[in-house]
């Protein structure tokens, strides 16, 4: 295999955790590894030898300017690439990568980074743009004790920068790697002793800001970065990054009137970077102006990806933006349009799980479910094992185990959710599978508790099928299927959170919904909502009967209900036509409080009841399928 003519330049200190994940992406492309060793003391020297690199020994005086260009004098090869051990460079298309090193006019390159700051699949992400790749020169060195950078070098020589679409993966900022480093601690040192030669140089007090920044040492970072604003002029590169800094800090501080001028003010100048209209977006939406909101995020998703312009969120301007601009339909009581920005956001990013919950409790809560269906046909083969057990745990929840089993065929692989699958065959009435593989899951230390709860939830249908309520209430044993750390709470029907909700849970499953009023009416929980606010698409699918009965059993337990619940219970009521009954369960807005999702739905839904008592010409579809998007909206929020 042919190498490219590039040397691989890289200065270390004990990383043997990291360090054969960044070389094995390397060595088969490049030509030569040359490595600075500032003083590792564990097994780094091993894995270096191993990938045959050329190693120098140095002791580490505080600055890595000073440390890379050490690296830089060894290097053989005309060109040079830069990466640290907590990176590693994504495949690159070798085609490419020598189209860029043969344009003669062109001195450096800027890589894309990718800076995790989670684990997780679908965990946010920064994409940064720095000059890492350049021409081996010996005028072209790096300049800075901390954030050194080429780039002035490569100016003076009068040479082109480009940006280019070379990716490196960076796991530096992941709490565990900043902890174990101490790298906030170091980086916040060198920058003072850099900053006592160099008091008024910007990259060195916006590099000051930003530590103080990723420490949450809010009030530091405005007081360096407020006069930058207007010393920084908007052409240098991290300009826009010092914008979005300040009013997201201003915001924090609770200093929002001054925030808002940031970001109108920014927006003159960068109205195509999409964080700062997500930014300002999310500070409208939480004033409660969800029309400023909508136009902004408008924006943002028309512009889409500009990560190769700006230090960029994952998913601004794309699925993240169009997450928050679901919600933003959703607080405007625009449910279908909801729903197909949600599907949107899906098409830039199929595992992001924040749209699949919203997607899928909307879809189905709206009597949607061929939408649902397009959607995992489309991307199911794509999705993770943990997109599928939301879907699969709402399927559930929704009790419509036909459509469960359709999307099951739908799924790659086998389906290895247990209790899922056993509580499936208790909503097809295959209860003695159900009861088969339940009982199974008792020797399951994680599983046994939850087993325990739905057998006896299955013992429950079985006599509701047999008996009346009062023979129910007789029969509730609940105290026999407790785990033993739940029964000293367990008095005078007064149950354990926790498992209180679990109990819940299984008799609703299972459709027992006799038994769970039975329950309702003779148990509350220790702490917590009365009402199964965990189950909104079972709630809002109650049947009439079940509904009403619950309705004249809650006024008996008023004293036990939240805010959420009386919303809840108002508009259930409008789900049964019964508008003026609804006024007694809404609640007024508590003067001077800061409008949230909850306060918003029962907002709309008073509309919704203006409506109903004073135009001729209503609507009663629509208005139930509003009333359903309210219920979803106001219960997923909980």
């Amino acid at each position: 295999m042919v190498r490219l003519p590039i040397t691989v330049c890289m200065m270390v200190r004990d990383e043997e955790q990291r360090l054969s994940r960044c070389l094995s992406s390397l060595a088969r492309l490049v030509s030569e590894l040359v490595v600075v060793d500032t003083g590792s003391t564990d097994g780094t020297a091993d894995i270096l030898h191993h990938f045959g690199a050329q190693v120098i020994d140095a002791q580490w005086q505080s600055d890595f300017a000073k440390a890379r260009n050490l690296g830089l004098a060894y290097a053989r090869q005309p060109w040079i690439l830069v990466i640290d051990a907590d990176e590693e460079l994504i495949p690159p298309d070798l085609d490419y990568i020598l189209s860029l090193l043969n344009c003669q006019d062109v001195y450096g390159y800027f890589v894309k980074i990718r800076s995790h700051l989670g684990n997780a699949e679908g965990d946010p992400y920064v994409t940064d743009s720095a000059c890492r790749l350049f021409r081996n020169h010996p005028n072209i060195r790096f300049e800075g004790a901390i954030h050194e950078s080429v780039i002035p070098n490569i100016q003076a020589l009068g040479g082109q920068i480009e940006f280019s679409e070379i990716t490196l993966q960076h796991y530096g900022y992941l709490p565990e790697v900043i902890t174990a480093k101490n790298k906030n601690a170091r980086n916040l040192q060198i920058l003072k002793n850099a900053m006592q030669d160099n008091p008024e140089d910007i990259l060195l007090q916006y590099a000051l800001a930003t530590e103080y920044f990723q420490r949450e040492q809010y009030e530091e970072s405005l007081q360096i970065l407020y006069p930058l604003l207007s010393k920084v002029p908007v052409s240098v590169g991290f300009a826009s990054d010092i914008v979005l800094k300040t009013a997201y800090v201003l915001q924090s501080l609770g200093r929002v009137e001054e925030a808002m001028q940031i970001f109108a003010a920014g927006r003159q100048h960068f109205a195509d970077f999409p964080d700062l209209l997500d930014m300002e977006a999310n500070l409208m939406i939480q004033r409660g102006d969800y029309v400023s909101a909508k136009q902004l995020l408008e924006q943002s998703t028309q512009l889409g990806d500009m990560s190769h312009k700006y230090s960029s969120l994952s998913g601004a301007g794309t699925y993240n933006s169009c997450f928050l601009m679901g919600i933003t339909q959703e607080l405007l009581g625009n449910f279908e349009d909801a729903v197909k920005i949600y599907q949107r956001g899906i098409e830039h990013f199929p595992n992001y799980t924040p749209l699949w919950k919203r997607a899928t409790l909307l879809t189905l809560g709206l009597g949607r479910d061929e939408l649902l269906r397009s959607c995992l046909q489309c991307y199911g083969n794509m999705l993770t094992d943990h997109v599928w057990k939301i879907v699969f745990r709402a399927l559930v929840d929704h009790r419509c185990p036909d459509m469960t089993r359709e999307v099951m065929t739908y799924y790659p692989t086998a389906f290895h959710d247990p209790l899922l699958n056993a509580v499936l065959c208790a909503q097809e009435e295959d209860f003695e599978g159900a009861q088969k593989k339940m009982s199974q899951l008792l020797d399951d230390p994680q599983l046994s508790a939850t087993a325990a709860a739905y057998l006896w939830a299955l013992e429950v249908r079985h006599l509701q099928n047999e008996g009346g309520i009062d023979a129910l209430i007789d029969t509730l044993d609940v105290e026999a299927k407790a785990p033993s750390d739940y029964r000293p709470s367990m008095q005078g029907g007064i149950l354990a959170a926790d498992w209180y909700c679990t109990l819940q849970s299984s008799l609703l499953h299972v459709n027992a919904l006799d038994a769970w009023l039975a329950f309702q009416q003779r148990f509350v929980p220790a702490s917590g909502p009365w009402l199964p606010l965990h189950l909104p698409l079972t709630l809002i699918d109650f049947p009439h009967r079940i509904r009403e009965k619950l309705l004249i059993l809650a006024q008996t337990r008023s004293v036990h209900l939240g805010r959420v619940e009386y919303d809840l219970l108002g508009l259930l009521c409008l789900q049964s036509n019964q508008p003026r009954k609804a006024l007694t369960w809404f609640r007024p807005m508590q003067p001077g409080a800061a409008p949230n999702l909850a306060m918003t739905t029962v907002k709309y839904a008073s509309y919704v009841l203006q409506a109903h008592e004073h135009l001729v010409q209503y609507q009663m579809p629509k208005l139930h399928l509003n009333v359903r998007g309210l219920l979803i909206h106001l219960l997923s929020y909980v």
